[in-house]
């Protein structure tokens, strides 16, 4: 009893503590996410062109929660991001734990669900654990505290602690340099044969996670599966985290004769290839053995971590992706605006056939079916968004390097003035240099964010709106060769025609009597 009355005070003495915490106040990201709220969704709500949007949306509150976890926690912000993920009891936080020095600071480890909290987890000379409440602020806690929150002393509770402390962060000497640059990300383990509330919201967890990361090792457990779970394939699949950014261990290893590895290493490697996907390596571990590897597939468990150790440089990263958002505004208010322009180009001509060959009187009420296409003011509002395009998209790029200024982040300098950048920044130059195709295979060559791979929205689709401009141009050269071998009559009806397939007119209030015969 005394136990559990002691539990229960700890449990209430934290969450007093944690409600209690100030938001950390960083005027440049406050300035940066109103410019977000504010002007970006204004932007939104007047521009048209972009198909894609939503996605563009989403990929702008993915920058806010990446910039604001820098401001929050600065000493993973210059990190990659390796998230740890794999299905429950696999053994992520044990496998963790084997690589920490520092005997007293270890994950919860045990046979039931453990991990509750994500850890964002850095290499350290000295040891720092920090939980982070969801409107900023942090409270420092003991390596005992961190080692008893688990999914048991969270239930205790009574609700979903994780509404209030969304993530830890640990700074702790890792056992290898090879961790320098890199923040290990623990994510809960899911139980795919269970559909209660908690295994749904740690998929969810898990997901949204491993969305943030740039590489992933899922781990498996070798006591209870002889290969990897369907679920699990379905799980990496759904992650997008491929090829040389995908590793694959086989934990638990010590418990399987040396002979049955390399058969189960194989039978990894063939599952994986069935189902198409690509990965670095597969490897066999033990968290508990001395020797840790025991036989691999592939690169080496070290050689893939080792890779990852590079200087990350959160600015690129983040510039690479706030670009990629407005240059796909760009090159969509390009596209409109040139369909705009090759229709009063048309229209222009269409007046002139209407005047030469309906006459004035029929000219005069055709004029003000023209006028309601109101195609000059529209070419205008495109000019005027892709402006504030441009400035919206240079002011987004300063607060990010104010911010990450503010919180000692090494920032490349730029030589570009201001004007120059904001010149610099259209997807398409003004002088017809570059094809909107050109501009479209440059954005694909562009490098790839060095910290978090986000999916990517499919390219913009200007084959639709390229035919009905070639359709235009057509439809005005047919018109053109009807008149000079028709009668007067029959070229007004062509007229007619012409109007209804190009401005999308169906019915012409004109007086019938009008019309000239």
């Amino acid at each position: 009893m005394e136990k559990t009355y002691a539990e229960q005070t700890g449990r209430f003495e934290l969450l007093n503590k944690s409600l209690a915490l100030e938001p950390s106040g960083n005027e440049h990201m406050e300035a940066f996410q109103k410019l977000i709220d504010i002007d970006y969704m204004q932007f939104a709500s007047e521009e048209s062109s972009l198909a894609d949007e939503a996605w563009a949306a989403l990929e702008l509150q993915r920058i806010v929660r990446r910039l604001r976890m820098a401001v929050n926690i600065p000493g993973v912000a210059g990190k990659n991001l390796l998230a740890i993920a794999g299905g429950f009891s696999s053994g992520k936080s044990a496998f963790i734990n084997s690589f920490v020095e520092h005997a007293e600071v270890r994950l919860a480890t045990g046979i039931n669900p453990v991990t509750v909290i994500p850890s964002y987890i850095s290499s350290s000379t000295d040891v720092c654990i920090k939980l982070h409440g969801r409107q900023g602020g942090a409270l420092s806690i003991n390596a005992a505290e961190y080692g008893s929150i688990s999914h048991e002393y969270v239930k205790g509770f009574g609700f979903d602690l994780r509404k209030i402390i969304p993530m830890i962060s640990v700074e702790v000497p890792f056992k290898r340099d090879a961790f320098s640059n890199v923040c290990i990300v623990d994510t809960p383990g899911y139980n795919p044969g269970n559909a209660g509330d908690a295994s749904v919201a740690d998929k969810y967890s898990a997901s949204k996670l491993v969305g943030q990361a740039s590489s992933m090792i899922w781990v498996v457990g070798l006591d209870t599966c002889g290969t990897i779970p369907q679920t699990d394939i379905e799980f990496i699949s759904d992650a997008g985290i491929t090829g040389e950014n995908l590793y694959i261990v086989l934990n638990k290893a010590d418990v399987k004769a040396q002979s049955d590895i390399e058969d189960i290493l194989q039978q990894v490697a063939d599952d994986l290839e069935l189902y198409g996907i690509e990965y670095s390596g597969i490897c066999a571990y033990s968290s508990i053995s001395k020797e840790k590897n025991l036989g691999h597939i592939g690169n080496a468990l070290d050689d893939f971590i080792l890779g990852l150790n590079t200087d990350a440089r959160l600015y690129n990263e983040l510039e690479s992706r706030v670009n990629e958002v407005f240059s796909r505004y760009e090159c969509a208010m390009k596209i409109e605006k040139e369909e705009l322009q090759l229709r009063s180009n048309t229209l222009r001509e269409i007046q002139k056939l209407t005047l030469q060959h309906g006459g004035t009187e029929f000219f005069k009420d055709a004029q003000k079916l023209f006028k309601k296409l109101d195609l000059a003011s529209k070419i205008e509002n495109i000019d005027a968004l892709q402006r504030r395009c441009a400035d919206l998209r240079y002011k987004l790029l300063e607060c990010i390097r104010n911010t990450l200024e503010s919180i000692g982040i090494c920032v490349p300098h730029s030589n570009i003035s201001e004007s120059e950048q904001r010149t610099s920044v259209e997807c398409c130059n003004r002088d017809g240099e570059h094809t909107v195709q050109a501009t479209l295979s440059s954005q694909a060559d562009e490098s790839e964010p060095c910290q978090i791979e986000e999916p990517v929205s499919p390219a913009i689709d200007t084959s639709k709106k390229k035919r009905r401009v070639r359709k235009h141009e057509s439809d005005v050269q047919n018109m053109q060769e009807s008149l000079d071998a028709t009668t007067r009559n029959e070229s007004v009806n062509g007229l007619l025609s012409v109007w209804n397939n190009i401005f999308g007119i169906a019915e012409f209030d004109l007086p019938k009597n009008k019309i000239p015969k």
